[in-house]
């Protein structure tokens, strides 16, 4: 598991960054009682941190630069992975009038 993490953020595939950590925590989901696994839900929390940190300030520049379809690309990755709430606070920060 970790490996295979290590290589998916190894390069720049956010949509695979995203699959994956869908995947994984779903998979946590069935062996989360298993000791081996116990700080699973942590790593990918990790790794989630991570990607909401990378893909944040690419939303942020393509709201304002109004590019809707990279915009929604990258919003259905914050989505994938459980940070919609990220993906509001984007929104509206790229749209607040700073004075």
């Amino acid at each position: 598991m970790v490996i295979r993490m290590t290589q998916v953020f190894a390069g720049t595939d956010l949509r695979l960054m995203a699959t994956t950590l869908a995947r994984m925590r779903q998979g946590l989901k069935v062996v989360g009682a298993v000791p081996e696994f116990r700080h699973g839900h942590q790593r990918v929390a990790a790794l989630e941190d991570r990607l909401e940190s990378a893909v944040s300030p690419a939303l942020h520049e393509a709201l304002h630069a109004r590019n809707a379809p990279k915009a929604q690309e990258l919003c259905e990755i914050l989505v994938a992975i459980g940070r919609f709430d990220a993906a509001q606070r984007t929104y509206v920060a790229a749209h607040t009038v700073r004075g």
